[in-house]
């Protein structure tokens, strides 16, 4: 099974990012757009596993989310990875008390490296991926989506609560999580 470690996003947050992504889709309509019940923020991808990893797994994230406080989160700004012309990855930034998000991602990471479970060792970025993309893109998208979204509400904030370990399905449609385990923070106060 394909795993990983994530935060959920909560459904009043989801209506946040729904407002944006569709003005994003009007502008891209050639972009492959990820659908609302899929956004996370991914603190450790594992890949594919074993039952017994698994079980590792979520050992080691109980151990980590023992020793988690949660952390108050807001959205950011559209962004992308790879080239603004051609991005691989459509996403909207994670703001708020981030060196908290990074905390809880470097304690879910030590207690991975721990209990021997590897993961994908990649840089942090938190971010939700709004969409996927192989193809070049109007010059002029970056700054249309920024322009179209400073005339949007704010986004409220939203409380990072727990971790969920995650089990990812590959299908021709697109990925489908299903959530395996929630375990709340120790620290929540």
């Amino acid at each position: 099974m394909r795993i990983f470690i994530a935060i959920e996003i909560p459904d009043a947050i989801k209506k946040a990012i729904l407002r944006q992504q569709d003005i994003l889709s009007n502008l891209l309509p050639q972009v492959r757009f990820i659908e609302a019940s899929s956004w996370h923020i991914t603190l450790a991808f594992i890949g594919e596993i074993t039952c017994s990893q698994l079980q590792q797994t979520l050992q080691a994230t109980q151990i980590a989310a023992r020793q988690c406080h949660p952390a108050e989160l807001a959205l950011g700004n559209i962004s992308c990875f790879g080239p603004v012309k051609q991005p691989r990855v459509i996403f909207i930034e994670t703001t708020g008390q981030t060196q908290q998000l990074a905390a809880i991602h470097q304690t879910l990471a030590q207690a991975l490296q721990d209990v021997g479970v590897a993961y994908d060792r990649k840089a942090f970025a938190p971010h939700i991926t709004l969409a996927r993309n192989s193809r070049p893109l109007p010059a002029d998208w970056y700054a249309e989506s920024a322009k179209a979204a400073n005339g949007l509400p704010q986004a409220p904030h939203f409380r990072a609560e727990e971790l969920v370990v995650m089990q990812s399905e590959l299908r021709a449609s697109g990925a489908k999580y299903t959530p395996v385990q929630r375990i709340q923070f120790g620290g929540l106060t």
